[in-house]
């Protein structure tokens, strides 16, 4: 199986900041566990990837600040090495997420520093167009450091009721919205617990729940569609012990059964692994896996959902581990090292 990592560069903002290569292409041996390095391009701050179901183009951006001109970046993959088709400028700062949406033929791209999130549409070709859809929001919530202004962080697409889901941790909030006349328009939006920061946001394979991870508390906020709408049902938390103020949450991934939430926590470098069960409702944390590395900032499951490989960003490394099917549970089965910065995983679909 091959997989894709992106790496920090140089200086993104704040104490962020990397001296990884960019985008690189490993492969995964299922059997041994064993990670091979394949390629490499050198890439400023590649800082998040999507793939296209065809697995022919690769999707991503510079993450750096609104007064660095950011690139979106399209990529040829079906060779041996990433070949750069395409690049523009992004409208906004600190682009941190991309999502491609095949319903659509669209990717989005969610903009921290700016609080956007900027929707491209794709040629046939699959070549991002000019002129996106410019989506911003304001406001702000309780953290006055972290929330003092929209924070985009995420996009989902929702494909059961054809909605996009935006978190935006500055807001405490998730927007939905729905294609109308070519552009999308919002039809509801969900208020978060205030001053949890919804960072990331995975869907159960029935769809009809959604789980958002909030990265300044670790809590899981559970929401449903009722009533032909997204609505908060509680929030539960991904850790045992207080987090005082420094959970510090990075992505949280679904199991292919939907049984199965995983999130990683920088702030104790492990991932934790929740039990969801739908007919009562309940999120139980049942085990508490260290990453053997340093900020856990991204992992990814393999689509047969039987690995997990974590990329540690301040400690050179990416760790694979397998999944026990049946019980969610993981084992570490090997790593690489002298991977520096990553901040990204992306497994071909």
């Amino acid at each position: 199986m091959k997989f894709y990592t992106g790496s920090y560069t140089e200086h993104v903002g704040g104490d962020l900041a990397g001296n990884g290569v960019g985008i690189q292409c490993f492969n995964l041996d299922d059997q041994s566990g064993e990670i091979t390095p394949l390629t490499s391009s050198a890439t400023i701050n590649p800082g998040y990837l999507c793939i296209n179901q065809s697995k022919q183009l690769l999707y991503s951006f510079q993450e750096r600040l609104e007064t660095k001109l950011p690139l979106l970046l399209c990529f040829n993959i079906e060779g041996n090495k990433p070949e750069l088709l395409y690049k523009q400028e992004i409208t906004g700062g600190l682009p941190c997420h991309i999502l491609h949406i095949k319903d659509y033929n669209c990717i989005v791209v969610s903009c921290y520093e700016t609080g956007n999130f900027l929707i491209y549409d794709l040629g046939e070709n699959g070549i991002p167009q000019s002129n996106p859809q410019n989506i911003t929001y304001c406001g702000n919530s309780i953290n006055k450091e972290r929330q003092e202004d929209p924070h985009a962080h995420m996009a989902h697409f929702d494909s059961k009721h054809k909605q996009l889901l935006l978190a935006d941790l500055g807001c405490d909030k998730v927007y939905c919205l729905k294609m109308e006349n070519k552009l999308f328009k919002q039809v509801n939006s969900v208020d978060i617990p205030k001053g949890g920061g919804p960072r990331h946001m995975v869907q159960h394979p029935n769809g009809d729940y959604l789980f958002v991870n909030n990265e300044m508390t670790a809590e899981i906020s559970l929401l449903k569609w009722e009533t032909d709408k997204w609505k908060w049902i509680k929030n539960v938390s991904a850790i045992s012990t207080p987090h005082l103020n420094h959970a510090s949450a990075s992505a949280i991934k679904i199991s292919t059964c939907g049984a199965y939430i995983y999130v990683g926590l920088r702030s104790s470098n492990s991932i934790s692994t929740l039990k969801f069960d739908a007919e009562n409702e309940t999120l139980l944390l049942i085990e508490k896996t260290d990453t053997r590395g340093i900020t856990p900032r991204d992992f990814e499951l393999s689509p047969d959902g039987k690995v997990l490989i974590v990329g540690n960003q301040d400690s050179e490394s990416i760790v694979c581990f397998g999944i026990d099917v049946h019980k969610g549970t993981l084992n570490y089965r090997s790593q690489i090292k002298g991977v520096a910065s990553v901040c990204c995983v992306k497994f071909e679909q």
